[in-house]
C-alpha cells in the first residue's frame, strides 16, 4: 500500500495542535469529479484503484446486483454502487454512485481520530491515513458522515481511499508532475513513464517508458549503449555498429562481439585467428582477402586483401581481385 506523502504542505494533523508545515510542494487544491451522467457501470475505476495502491483482490459473488462488491472494505477504497429504479414505463434504470472517500474540507475522521499524525489533511485538499501511526480505535468510522473508513481485523488498523497517493505519488522533485501537481503518475519503474528521461537502474528511456535494456540480447540504452562497453556493442539489425551515435536505433540490441560470425568489435577487432570483413554489417571470420573473390578485410585504416590482390572500390561487400 502507498506509504504518506512527504512532498505537500501539511494543512493539519490529527491530535496534533499547530500542526501546519511549509515543507516544499504545491498547495493548490485538488478535485476528482466523477459525473455520474456519462458513467457506462463498467467498473474500470475500481481496478485501477487496486492496481494503483496494490490492493489485494478479493472474491466476489453474484449477490443479486450487477455491483461487484457489497460494500466498501480495507482492500476496496472505491466502490460504484448500483440502485435499480422501476419506472413508470414499466422499464429499469440504474443509480449509480461512486462511493469512496469525499476528501472533506473539515473531514470529520481528523477531527475524531486521537492518535497524533494519523490522518492528515494537506493544503490541497487531500485527507489521507497514516497506518502507522493508527491504533485501531476505529473513531475516525465512527467520525466519518458517510461511512467510508473500514477496519481490517488482521492488521488491526483502517483504511480508506487515500488519493493522496494517486496525486501525488510522483513528486515535484522528478518533474513529471504539472504546475499545480494535480496530473502526476509513478514514472521511473519498469514499463512506467520516463521521469524527464530518466529512469531506475537497469532501466532505460525508449520512447519515453522505461525498460530493461543494456543486458546481452536487450535492447540498447539511451544513447546506443550497453551495461558493459568492454563485453557489448550495441549493434543495428544491418550488422554495423551504433555504439556513441547521436539518434537512438531502437531496434538495435546489446551483443557479444568479436567471436565466430559475430558482429566485430569497435574498431573492426576480432578475437584471436579471426578478421574482420564487411559484407551486409561487418562480422568475424577465419579468413578474408586471401584469394581471389574473397571479401575484403576491413581495418580502420579501410579495406584489404593479402600482397598481389586488389579490393575492389565498391561501398558494399567489396571483394579481392
Amino acid at each position: 500500500m502507498p506509504t504518506p506523502i512527504t512532498a505537500l504542505k501539511v494543512r493539519r494533523k490529527s491530535a496534533t495542535p499547530s500542526s501546519g508545515t511549509s515543507s516544499a510542494g504545491p498547495a493548490n487544491e485538488v478535485s476528482k469529479l466523477v459525473d455520474i451522467d456519462l458513467c457506462i457501470g463498467c467498473k474500470a475505476c475500481e481496478v485501477a484503484c487496486k492496481e494503483w495502491n496494490q490492493l489485494e483482490v478479493e472474491e466476489t459473488f453474484n449477490f443479486g446486483s450487477y455491483q461487484s462488491h457489497e460494500d466498501l472494505t480495507a482492500n476496496t477504497w472505491d466502490l460504484m454502487r448500483f440502485a435499480e429504479v422501476d419506472l413508470d414505463n414499466g422499464d429499469l434504470a440504474w443509480l449509480i454512485r461512486k462511493d469512496s472517500c469525499m476528501h472533506c474540507d473539515e473531514p470529520g475522521c481528523l477531527l475524531a481520530c486521537p492518535a497524533p499524525g494519523a490522518i492528515v489533511q494537506y493544503e490541497n485538499g487531500i485527507v489521507d491515513f497514516d497506518q502507522t501511526k493508527c491504533i485501531g480505535c476505529q473513531y475516525c468510522i465512527a467520525g466519518c458522515p458517510f461511512d467510508i473508513p473500514r477496519f481490517d481485523e488482521s492488521s488491526k488498523k483502517v483504511y480508506k481511499c487515500s488519493s493522496g497517493a494517486c496525486a501525488e505519488t510522483r513528486t515535484s522533485c522528478d518533474g513529471n508532475c504539472n504546475s499545480a501537481g494535480t496530473d502526476c503518475q509513478p514514472c521511473g519503474g519498469q514499463n512506467q513513464e520516463c521521469c524527464q528521461g530518466k529512469c531506475n537502474a537497469g532501466l532505460g528511456c525508449l520512447g519515453a517508458v522505461c525498460k530493461p535494456c543494456g543486458q546481452n540480447l536487450q535492447p540498447c540504452c539511451p544513447t546506443n549503449s550497453c551495461a558493459n562497453s568492454s563485453t557489448l556493442v550495441c549493434s543495428g539489425t544491418d550488422g554495423y555498429i551504433r555504439n556513441g551515435m547521436p539518434i537512438h536505433d531502437p531496434n538495435a540490441l546489446c551483443g557479444q562481439c568479436g567471436g565466430l560470425y559475430g558482429i566485430c568489435c569497435p574498431g573492426y577487432v576480432c578475437n584471436a585467428g579471426l578478421s574482420c570483413w564487411e559484407g551486409d554489417g561487418t562480422y568475424c571470420t577465419p579468413s578474408c582477402g586471401q584469394n581471389a573473390g574473397d571479401a575484403c578485410c576491413i581495418t580502420p585504416a579501410g579495406h584489404s586483401c593479402r600482397t598481389g590482390l586488389t579490393c575492389d572500390n565498391v561501398p558494399f561487400t567489396p571483394k579481392c581481385h
